[in-house]
C-alpha cells in the first residue's frame, strides 16, 4: 500500500490490511513527516509484518513551466510509476528468499484510504477456486462515523490479484486496473471494502481544497445498526433500497 497523508486516516487502514495479510509492504510515497513517524511506529511494533520502503518520485516533481505540480497533479502524473514501485519491491522482496517472506499467492493492494470489511475471506476463497486473476470492488462510502454510508457512482477498482511476477502498474491504467490483465480476468464484486475519504470533516475540506471537490451538500445519507465492516454485502445493498435516512446539509 502507497501512503503519503492523513497519519488518523492511517491509523484505521494499516492494522486493517495487516489483520487480513501474512505481511505488508507499506511505500512512502510524497510523505509528510507525521505519517513518516507513524510508518516507522507501526514497522517497530509489526516487525515481522512490515516492509518498509520509500518510491524514487521526489516530493517536488516540476512541470514544464518551472512550478512543482500540487498533491492532485503531482499523484496523476506519478501513479503509475509509483504503483509500479510496489511490484519491483515486492519482487525484491522474494528475490531475497527470506522465509516467511519467499512466496505471495493473493495480493491486497488497497489504497490508503480503503479497509476491507469482515467478510472479505470468503470473498478471497470464492476467488481462489476461480479462474479469474484479479477482483474489481465496488466500495460503500462512509460519512462521519462507520454507521452512515452513502451511495455513489465511483466505478469498480481492481485491489485484489493473484499474484504473479509479471504484474506491473505501468502505464497506469483506467480503474485501478494492472499489466498484464484483461477485463474479462477480472471478478466484479460490490460492498467488500469501504472507502473514508468522507469519514472525517478534516479530510473532506483537504480533499475540497486539495483534491476533487466533491460537494457532499443534499447528499443522501443512510443510517446502519452496526458498523459497516460488519455488514454483509447484501445487507448494505439491501440498506440503499430503502429510503434516505437524511440528507447532509
Amino acid at each position: 500500500m502507497a501512503i503519503s497523508r492523513n497519519p488518523e486516516m492511517l491509523k484505521i487502514t494499516i492494522p486493517n490490511l495487516l489483520k487480513h495479510s501474512d505481511w505488508v509492504l507499506l511505500l512512502l510515497d510524497n510523505e509528510s513527516e507525521e505519517v513518516l513517524d507513524l510508518a516507522l511506529d507501526f514497522q517497530k511494533k509489526n516487525y515481522y509484518k512490515i516492509w518498509l520502503r520509500r518510491s524514487s518520485i521526489p516530493h517536488d516533481v516540476i512541470f514544464r513551466d518551472g512550478k512543482p505540480l500540487n498533491y492532485h497533479k503531482r499523484w496523476k502524473a506519478v501513479k503509475g510509476i509509483v504503483r509500479d514501485e510496489i511490484f519491483i519491491n515486492l519482487r525484491r522482496s522474494l528475490a531475497l528468499g527470506q522465509k516467511g517472506y519467499d512466496r505471495i499467492d493473493m495480493l491486497l493492494f488497497p489504497d490508503q484510504d480503503e479497509i476491507f470489511t469482515d467478510f472479505l475471506p470468503e470473498l478471497l476463497e470464492r476467488f481462489w477456486e476461480s479462474e479469474y486473476r484479479g477482483i474489481a470492488l465496488k466500495m460503500v462510502h462512509v460519512v462521519n462515523d462507520m454507521r452512515t454510508i452513502k451511495d455513489d457512482i465511483m466505478r469498480h477498482h481492481v485491489h485484489i490479484m493473484k499474484y504473479s511476477q509479471d504484474l506491473s502498474g505501468f502505464p497506469w491504467q483506467f480503474q485501478n486496473m494492472f499489466h498484464p490483465m484483461t477485463w474479462d480476468q477480472i471478478m466484479k464484486v460490490q460492498y467488500y471494502s469501504v472507502h473514508l475519504a468522507y469519514l472525517q470533516p478534516e479530510e473532506r475540506n483537504w480533499r475540497k481544497q486539495n483534491w476533487k471537490n466533491n460537494n457532499l451538500v443534499g447528499c443522501d445519507l443512510w443510517k446502519l445498526n452496526a458498523d459497516v465492516i460488519c455488514l454483509r454485502p447484501e445487507e448494505i445493498a439491501n440498506t440503499f433500497l430503502r429510503k434516505p435516512d437524511e440528507r447532509l446539509s
